[in-house]
């Protein structure tokens, strides 16, 4: 609990700026249908569940 309290005092979810090279900010919902829905279905265990 001491070092969370600690890292939180140090910024630690204060995030950061954002850049060109880190690319435009997303929805959440957005990624999960681009990015996470698609990993998601081609994991082996997905097969074994449809």
């Amino acid at each position: 609990m001491v070092a969370m309290k600690r890292a939180k005092d140090l910024g630690l979810d204060s995030g950061f700026d954002r850049s060109a090279r880190t690319g435009p900010a997303t929805g959440f919902a957005r990624w999960c249908a681009r990015t996470l829905r698609p990993a998601v279905l081609a994991a082996p265990e997905a097969a074994d569940a449809r």
